[in-house]
């Protein structure tokens, strides 16, 4: 750093007080062990950690080395952790129960997961209140990896796996995106929307092969283009498979309007259109969709408990209109549950599915919550109206209006159109949702000429919920493609905890009953951990009118941990009725490197004498991703190949970004820190880019920093506010100061939104006050530009000194506050001091302002 030449007085001062400061320091450390090395110093750092914050630990620096107090950070990040009276040995398990360790200072070791890993003799320090550990040691045991800033006297750590502080405060800060919503969010900046009349900004390609050795081949391509026409988005997916010829009934097209802002139109949707019709179209519709319902969420009035199956192991995240509520991870069969929020309004809820082993293949799946609330007096509208893509080009349409009747009742109704039912083409419709007292929340709907549906949910303050339903089809209704009179079911569920098992448990009773018979489905689910292992015990039993008796099984399964990075899933099958073994699979997984993945499996039907097995593996490149798998079984063996990516345009570079990652339909925003040495706001060409700056997004996202220090967040959901968070205690100088913190994005679908941070570089100026060669305390001085507008007021510390840090480059003037002196019957032999700050990438700094103060009527000054 730039440093200003110091005053002879000024350094003779600083030698002396650093000459009076030093054996006091050395006098109130704590007492390091006389073994250990004496040339180390114990300081309180900042301790930084991604997804939760920063705190103040204790540490222990020798020369170049940091050693980090073992039982605060673990306190910090919710680490199980007991120690010894003398701080000789810390134990614990990390996470997990049979994670067990233990550190230990006397013989040099640590223990973890059961394995020994020796230490060297200096890698410990321990005091008469605290143990400390070599810095690198967290990352090569606990895969804790932390970096030390020396100079800002900060350690930034990463962790490999999900801490449990993380993730209590990722949850924490998902249940906060449902109360923020009806909060004003106060950011420093906002960045408000764009409306660009053309801009194609991304493209997705997919292309699929398979071939079987009795000649069966089968190729498909897909090309998906995404961009902003007229201010509204546009999505096309051009798709071809050599079995079909190409046809307009196969291809998407969609532009939609979306302004939340406008209470009167908010949504407007043209082409191919998502609808929620009562009558079973299995053809696209192309037409147009109004609506005035928003595309956010807003406030939550309870839970709705949702359970489904997903591929094993599979992480789930869980939308709520478009906004990121929670997330899970599938257990080794593929069970998860959510407690859905009920909101109020229209409950989109979207399921994405993340692939354990990096494959990250995102499915949406669109579920329906048998509620909708509506504030009272609030009116909603959506009105649906296109051509049915069949051979005789049918009419859709479909009106319907909700209303808040109050708080706990909300009353729909409308009309649908589908000239494809020659009967009944005109189904007018109502329904309503009715909280009731003790958690009790019923709705009921009526379809004319088509039947009616009841559902009541019960939900104790124990988690114990109870979910009936009920459909009743009219016997000639040509609406509903379904072969029955009615559909029954009982849903019982419940989160159990007893000794070492925590899990959960769930009954289902299904009942259909069709023209000719009675089909009865029980399933009983028992999902959990018991002893550090994962089980999963399906049980079914299926009786109907044809059969004798019930036909019942269970499918047990789990995951083991193999050494390697193997993971191996075994899955069981029992027939009660035949009193054997039906089934047997096994599944192996092993993660290779960074980008390669391989993956086998293998079953055995005892039943149909059936025997399978499967060879897959998939990659990543930087460009694409891609998979090869083979398959062979009594039929034959069967090739599958897989290749696809995506390509966005950077504004900032002016050129194409190739991904492996689908952008299509979402939003990306590129976050680009520099230093603005000429504080214009804008980067230069001759400014910068730096690191270290960190980015922290409210609503999810992927997340990727890049080499040049750039922040990505793909994946984001459009037409909504998104708030992000910049975290500057990983930049390399604390003279780099950024001025906004939290930033407000409106985030466009199908767009690479690039924002600059500029950095600014500050200055620092200090000085000392003194009165007879002694230096005084609690005097204001007051720094102004060079248009006499105060930027700041200090106060002397005790020994007279004061410093501010925070000036940008330009002229300035010092002054002694002329009130407070003339209250104290003092005066400054000099009134001001002018000064200058021009700050380079280093800063800039002045110390050697001084104000000597004397009584007043003195008239000589003292030698200081």
């Amino acid at each position: 750093m730039h440093s200003k030449k110091q005053s002879p007085t000024c350094f003779l001062l600083s030698k002396g007080v650093l000459l009076l400061i030093f054996p006091l320091f050395l006098l109130n450390i704590n007492e390091v062990n006389a073994s250990q090395d004496p040339v180390c110093d114990e300081v309180s750092i900042s301790f930084h950690v991604d997804e939760i914050g920063t705190t103040e630990i204790n540490s222990v620096i020798c020369g170049g080395d940091i050693y980090l107090s073992v039982s605060e950070i673990f306190d910090y990040l919710k680490i199980q952790n007991v120690s010894t009276s003398d701080f000789k040995l810390t134990e614990g398990f990390f996470i997990n129960q049979e994670n067990t360790y233990a550190i230990n200072q006397p013989l040099h070791h640590i223990i973890y997961k059961g394995k020994k890993i020796q230490l060297k003799e200096n890698d410990l320090i321990y005091t008469t209140n605290n143990l400390y550990l070599k810095e690198d040691y967290f990352g090569s045991v606990f895969g804790l990896h932390c970096e030390f800033n020396f100079r800002n006297l900060s350690v930034s750590c990463i962790s490999d796996i999900e801490l449990p502080s993380v993730k209590a405060a990722r949850r924490e800060r998902m249940r906060l995106n449902i109360q923020s919503l009806q909060k004003n969010f106060t950011a420093d900046t906002t960045i408000a929307r764009e409306r660009p009349l053309l801009d194609l900004g991304v493209v997705t390609w997919d292309i699929n092969s398979q071939q079987h050795t009795n000649g069966f081949q089968f190729n498909r391509a897909s090309l998906g283009l995404g961009g902003l026409i007229g201010g509204g988005e546009f999505i096309a997916n051009l798709n071809y498979n050599d079995t079909q010829s190409l046809s307009l009934r196969n291809q998407f097209y969609q532009w939609r309007y979306v302004n939340n802002e406008n209470n009167v139109l908010r949504q407007v949707t043209v082409g191919k259109i998502r609808n929620q019709s009562i009558s079973s179209i299995f053809r696209p519709v192309v037409g147009i969709q109004l609506s005035n319902r928003t595309t956010y969420l807003r406030n939550s009035f309870g839970t709705y408990l949702l359970s489904e199956y997903t591929n094993p192991n599979w992480t789930v995240e869980v939308y709520i209109n478009n906004e990121l509520v929670d997330y899970t991870k599938a257990d080794s069969t593929g069970f998860f549950s959510f407690d859905i929020p009920l909101v109020y309004g229209n409950t989109s809820v979207r399921l994405k599915y993340y692939g354990p082993w990096g494959e990250e293949e995102v499915t949406t799946r669109h579920l329906n919550i048998p509620y909708n609330f509506l504030p009272t007096g609030k009116l909603e509208y959506n009105i649906d109206a296109g051509v049915i893509e069949d051979s005789q080009k049918n009419i859709f349409a479909k009106a319907q209006l909700n209303y808040g009747l109050s708080s706990k009742i909300t009353l729909e109704g409308g009309i649908e159109l589908n000239t494809a039912i020659e009967k009944t083409p005109l189904i007018p419709f109502a329904r309503t949702s009715i909280r009731l007292p003790y958690n009790i929340i019923f709705s009921s709907e009526y379809l004319h000429q088509v039947g009616y549906k009841g559902n009541l949910s019960y939900r104790s303050a124990s988690n114990f919920q109870l979910e009936l339903n009920y459909v009743n089809y009219d016997k000639d209704q040509e609406a509903v493609l379904f072969n029955g009179s009615e559909e029954r079911s009982v849903i019982l569920s419940k989160q159990l905890h007893f000794g070492k098992f925590s899990g959960f448990s769930r009954l289902v009773w299904r009942q259909n009953l069709l023209r000719n018979m009675r089909y009865t489905n029980a399933e009983w689910l028992l999902s959990g951990r018991a002893f550090g292992v994962n089980l999963n015990l399906i049980t079914n039993a299926y009786l109907s009118t044809s059969l004798n008796e019930p036909r019942v099984f269970s499918r047990l399964s789990t995951t083991i941990n193999l050494p390697k990075g193997i993971a191996f899933s075994p899955e069981i099958q029992y027939d009660y009725n035949g009193g054997r073994v039906n089934s047997i699979r096994g599944n192996f997984r092993k993660k290779i490197g960074e980008d390669l993945y391989v993956q086998a499996s293998c079953d055995q039907n005892f039943k149909f004498n059936q025997f399978n097995l499967n060879i897959g593996l998939s990659f990543e490149l930087g460009f694409a991703r891609g998979s090869f798998s083979t398959n062979t079984s009594k039929s034959g063996t069967s090739f599958s190949e897989a290749l696809g990516g995506s390509m966005i345009f950077d504004p900032s570079q002016k050129r194409v970004k190739f991904n492996n990652r689908s952008s299509l339909g979402q939003g990306s925003v590129k976050f680009i820190p520099f230093l603005d040495i000429n504080q214009n706001g804008r980067k230069d060409e001759s400014e910068p880019q730096i690191e270290g700056v960190k980015v922290r997004s409210s609503k999810g996202g992927t997340k990727e920093v890049t080499i040049d220090g750039s922040t990505i967040y793909r994946g984001l959901e459009p037409f909504i506010d998104h708030h992000f968070k910049l975290n500057t205690i990983s930049l390399e100088r604390i003279d780099w100061k950024l001025k906004n913190q939290s930033l407000t994005i409106f985030v466009n679908p199908n767009q690479l939104k690039v924002i600059e941070i500029p950095i600014d570089v500050v200055g620092e100026v200090a000085g000392y006050v003194y009165k007879s060669g002694t230096g005084m305390g609690n005097i204001k001085i007051i720094i102004k530009d060079h248009k006499q507008q105060t930027i700041t007021r200090l106060i002397s510390e005790p020994d007279g000194y004061f410093s501010f840090l925070g000036l940008k480059s330009g002229a300035y003037t010092a002054q002694v506050d002329s009130n407070q002196l003339n209250e104290l019957k003092l005066e400054s032999t000099k009134t001001f001091h002018n000064f200058n700050i021009v700050n380079t990438k280093n800063g800039d700094y002045m110390d050697n302002l001084e104000f000597a103060l004397r009584s007043l009527g003195e008239n000589d000054m003292p030698t200081k």
